[in-house]
């Protein structure tokens, strides 16, 4: 798929051909940036084509194992995910989570990690 963006939304999306990815099977995304130090709108724009391909794979059973990103824009792709209105799961005792989608966030050195989840509302 090729996306088109334009500060920091994406514009234009083009499908190449259809989800290749057997039903059921665990997938792994790896976000690069062209440059060691990417503007945070690039970090937006690959948030939103990340987003758009799990919403994807949610319609193929096929459940996100993690995102792994660089270390320099860990804290960004948390932002950009929560600005989504994804919410940032604690360790702590609390209230079970009702959700239908969870993304575990791991930096490429493997020293942060974090899971994010989608709210649901019945």
């Amino acid at each position: 798929e090729m996306f088109w963006g334009a500060k920091g939304k994406t514009v234009a999306l083009e499908r190449c051909g259809k989800l290749v990815v057997p039903r059921g099977d665990c997938v792994e995304f790896k976000i690069t940036h062209q440059t060691d130090q990417a503007q945070y709108a690039e970090t937006q724009l690959a948030v939103d084509a990340l987003l758009r391909v799990v919403l994807d794979l949610q319609l193929n059973s096929s459940p996100v194992f993690c995102v792994q990103v660089p270390s320099d824009s860990y804290q960004d792709v948390l932002a950009a995910l929560q600005e989504h209105n994804f919410l940032v799961k604690s360790n702590a005792p609390e209230t079970p989570l009702q959700t239908s989608l969870i993304i575990s966030v791991v930096d490429d050195k493997g020293c942060q990690r974090a899971d994010l989840f989608y709210p649901y509302e019945p």
